[in-house]
């Protein structure tokens, strides 16, 4: 049915990547919800299953771009579908497990230094747009507890390899003090 293979279930690192390192979807996704920021419901309304689908030929490219058929919605649920399915959950188990410790909200610091610079890089884009959807929680009803519902599974995939259960507001909310005026990466403090 599709000319271009799916990404679906596919490594980070085989992927068309931009310049930057970045599997080159990310960065137009991401843009693209930060556009509708303000659109109700923007991680919570569930997109249309075709065009979700259809995303994920559409966009294992090197140069993508959203077609204008797609809403805000399928856009977000395509992300969402995304980062469950990676064969590696983007915030990586081994990692967050070995430098997270509870009671010290700067440890999140030490778990982004430590992740391959592909996942830093796209969950920094994430963020970013996660950032700017609850910014317009006012408008969009996108609140902390609606968004984290959205995205605790999303980074976490099968949450029994992490030792620890961490709510999503504390990994989400000191990183985003640490995103670079891009949104592109972190700005990681020295320690």
């Amino acid at each position: 049915m599709y000319a271009t293979p799916s990404l679906q279930g596919k490594p980070l690192q085989s992927l068309h990547l931009t310049e930057d390192g970045v599997p080159a979807f990310v960065p137009e996704c991401t843009s693209f919800i930060k556009k509708f920021a303000k659109t109700v419901g923007v991680f919570r309304i569930n997109g249309n299953k075709y065009y979700i689908e259809e995303l994920y030929h559409v966009l294992n490219h090197k140069e993508v771009a959203i077609p204008p058929c797609c809403q805000v919605h399928d856009v977000s649920g395509f992300l969402k579908n995304w980062l469950m399915n990676i064969p590696e959950p983007i915030l990586i188990p081994e990692v967050f497990n070995q430098y997270y410790v509870e009671l010290r909200e700067e440890s999140i610091y030490d778990v982004i230094k430590n992740l391959p610079q592909i996942n830093r890089k796209c969950l920094a884009y994430i963020f970013s747009a996660i950032n700017e959807v609850f910014i317009n929680a006012h408008v969009n009803q996108m609140s902390m507890a609606n968004i984290s519902t959205c995205f605790q599974t999303c980074l976490t995939q099968d949450s029994t390899r992490f030792h620890n259960h961490v709510p999503f507001p504390k990994i989400f909310q000191p990183c985003v003090k640490i995103l670079n005026e891009t949104g592109s990466d972190f700005d990681i403090p020295d320690m």
